[in-house]
C-alpha cells in the first residue's frame, strides 16, 4: 500500500533535497584544494578539521564541529577535542603544531608557510 503524499509534502521535499545539494556545494567551496600527503594517515574527520586549519587564522569550536557534521549529525566539541589530540599526534613527527586559543578555538602555527609548502607539493 502506497502513502498519499500531499503537494506541500512533495513540494517540502523537494526543498530540502535542494537545500541538502546546496549545503555540500557550499562546503565544497569551502574547503582548500589542497592534497594532503598520504603518509600523514588522517581520517576523513580529521582532514575536514585539518583543512579548515589551513583555510582559516582561528578555527572556533562551532567552524569546526560545522566542519566536521556529516549526514548524522552527532558531533559535539568533545569530538573537536579528540580530533584535535590526534592530529597533533600524526603531525607532530613532520613538525606541525596547532596551537588552543582558550575560549576561542584553535590555530595552525606557521599556517601561512604550511599552507604555501602543500600547494607547491600538490603541483
Amino acid at each position: 500500500m502506497h502513502a498519499v503524499v500531499s503537494p506541500r509534502e512533495k513540494r517540502l521535499a523537494e526543498q530540502v533535497e535542494e537545500l541538502q545539494e546546496e549545503n555540500r556545494q557550499l562546503r565544497a567551496l569551502l574547503a582548500p584544494a589542497v592534497v594532503l600527503p598520504s603518509e600523514w594517515k588522517l581520517t576523513v574527520l580529521e582532514t575536514a578539521l585539518f583543512r579548515q586549519l589551513l583555510l582559516r587564522t582561528l578555527v572556533t569550536f562551532e567552524c569546526a564541529v560545522w566542519a566536521i557534521q556529516d549526514a548524522n549529525g552527532d558531533r559535539t566539541r568533545y569530538t573537536v577535542h579528540i580530533l584535535i589530540h590526534k592530529i597533533r599526534r600524526k603531525l607532530k613527527p613532520f613538525g606541525l603544531s596547532i596551537l588552543c586559543r582558550p575560549g576561542q578555538g584553535y590555530e595552525l602555527a606557521d599556517r601561512s608557510a604550511w599552507h604555501a609548502r602543500l600547494a607547491r607539493a600538490a603541483s
